[in-house]
């Protein structure tokens, strides 16, 4: 008997150990076949290039503006270009790395070392790998995989708080306030999904609160603050340019943003079911076992998703961009959180099931057996569009160079016509971030709706009569008389007169030596509002 016993126990761990490596090949698999490298990343590439080379954090030649919505992951990005002095591959394996860099210190969390509970290791993959917004912002070249990286590691550290009077527990908050000011650098919204966390933490430590612990906390935020201070004497203001262009400096009306972020939000729920089922089964969890220290978590992820309907959504046209890295928050919570094994194989299960059914599924991109729902051009399946168009990893062929997109080989067509200024993107359209990183540094490129644009950034954007025909992360901005030859003569030529006092506010911040008292003045001035007459 106990020969058989052993025998069974043996067949038991076998079995568990094949279907944790099928599923991990699974995923493995599942990153590789969605890798792509998205357009917007190579407007980010262009200022890695510059930086790398020496030209300086900029994108236009002689002209300090930060293009970039992700410093972080746009510094790791400058890294690793400066030793393979390329951005395609660099991007999809360091991406791909992060990712499973994520995920392996999720899974050694959930099973207590790889010792328990092994069965969390499928579900986890599985729920992972039917998240559409998980999978497509694995890769892509944006910041997604760090945030995954600093979001796994803030979720198991917070998980394992030790006691408020115990001797390491200052010192284990230090940590989670500085894994989330790593976060604020790497996207500075995403801290809002750390807030609750933090606000929680100060009330933890309200018995020992002094001005020691207090310092000791911004020490430890210190990246973001330092990060902050860099972009104010820098660049001349505390936000990316596109922060500006796409929610500051519109000009649309509350309506509207509100009503494009609600449409937002019901095609990813249309699109992307499995991700929502995830999200409401993390909150029944969390409504029975009511445990503060996970609730707060929660609150951060429907804090951040709030803002995203509010405020974010209507600055991106890509379906699902920004909620990926709530969903895997999510998911993380709701694996951690389930302990009836019997459940967790049902839910493997019905997860199994949605993957083969789901007609968008990750496990189907590149193939006929992918069939993406009608596109609506202010909530696109971007992934797909790429694919078609040559620039994701199953596009590459052996000699081919990548991405092997119309958009990048216009950027090279006008390389080689020297010119020294360009209004727009490839043929004068809206992208340009293959456009503008192939075309080279020294080309100076007006970028219609201003998000390389430090003076059109600020104007106000062309509204549209009705909101169909407004297409969102798209706001036009009317060019300036003047601009174009102020631009190729490097002098304030603009006709009007309230806007060429403005641009020369810009010219300040962006061309003139960094250290300069009237220079400071004019930052401040300009960051208290001193300058909105000119352009209201």
């Amino acid at each position: 008997m106990k020969t058989i016993f052993k025998s069974y126990l043996y067949i038991q761990n076998t079995h568990k150990k094949a279907i944790i490596s099928l599923t991990l090949l699974l995923l493995l698999y599942v990153l590789i076949l969605n890798a792509w490298v998205v357009d917007d990343a190579y407007i980010t590439f262009r200022t890695v290039d510059n930086f790398v080379n020496g030209r300086g954090l900029i994108w236009n030649p002689g002209e300090r503006v930060q293009v970039f919505t992700h410093p972080l992951w746009m510094f790791v990005m400058s890294f690793f270009y400066s030793i393979t002095s390329e951005f395609f591959f660099t991007a999809i394996v360091l991406s791909i790395i992060l990712t499973l860099a994520a995920i392996f210190v999720v899974s050694a969390a959930v099973t207590q070392g790889f010792q328990a509970s092994m069965w969390k290791i499928p579900l986890l993959l599985l729920l992972l790998i039917s998240s559409k917004a998980f999978i497509d912002y694995a890769s892509s070249g944006l910041e997604n995989c760090l945030s995954y990286f600093i979001a796994a590691v803030f979720l198991v550290k917070f998980s394992s708080l030790p006691s408020p009077n115990a001797e390491n527990a200052i010192k284990a908050i230090s940590t989670l306030f500085f894994l989330a000011s790593l976060a604020f650098v790497n996207r500075l919204d995403t801290i809002l999904l750390y807030v609750p966390a933090l606000l929680y933490l100060l009330w933890y430590l309200r018995a020992s609160f002094s001005w020691r612990l207090i310092f000791r906390l911004l020490f430890a935020f210190s990246p973001a603050i330092i990060w902050e201070l860099f972009s104010f004497i820098y660049y001349g203001l505390p936000f990316p340019n596109t922060a500006y262009a796409k929610n500051l400096a519109t000009g649309f009306s509350f309506f509207w943003i509100a009503q494009r972020g609600v449409d937002y939000l019901m095609n990813s729920v249309s699109w992307d079911m499995s991700s929502h089922f995830i999200l409401a089964g993390c909150a029944g969890l969390l409504i029975k076992e009511r445990t503060p220290q996970n609730l707060t978590i929660f609150m951060g992820i429907l804090l951040y998703m709030t803002f995203v309907v509010l405020s974010a959504a209507s600055a991106t046209h890509m379906s699902g961009r920004f909620f990926a890295v709530p969903f895997f928050m999510a998911t993380v919570l709701l694996v951690t959180l389930l302990n009836n094994q019997r459940i967790g194989w049902f839910i493997g299960v019905m997860v199994s099931m949605y993957i083969i059914w789901h007609p968008i599924s990750a496990v189907k991109f590149g193939s006929s057996l992918y069939h993406p729902y009608h596109q609506n051009s202010s909530y696109i399946d971007t992934k797909w569009f790429v694919v078609n168009e040559g620039a994701a990893l199953v596009n590459w062929r052996p000699g081919k160079q990548m991405p092997d997109h119309a958009w990048y080989h216009e950027g090279e067509r006008v390389k080689k016509l020297s010119q020294k200024l360009y209004i727009g993107g490839p043929g004068g359209a809206e992208p340009i971030g293959y456009f503008g990183f192939a075309a080279g540094h020294e080309l100076y490129i007006i970028d219609k709706v201003g998000l390389s644009d430090p003076l059109l950034s600020k104007l106000p954007a062309i509204k549209p009569e009705n909101i169909a025909q407004w297409k969102s992360g798209h706001f036009h901005r009317n060019i300036p008389e003047g601009y174009a030859e102020s631009i190729i003569n490097n002098r304030n030529m603009i006709q009007d007169e309230k806007i060429r006092q403005y641009y020369e506010v810009i010219r300040i911040l962006t061309r003139n030596p960094i250290f300069n008292w009237s220079r400071l003045g004019t930052i401040w001035a300009m960051n208290t509002g001193q300058y909105n007459y000119l352009i209201k």
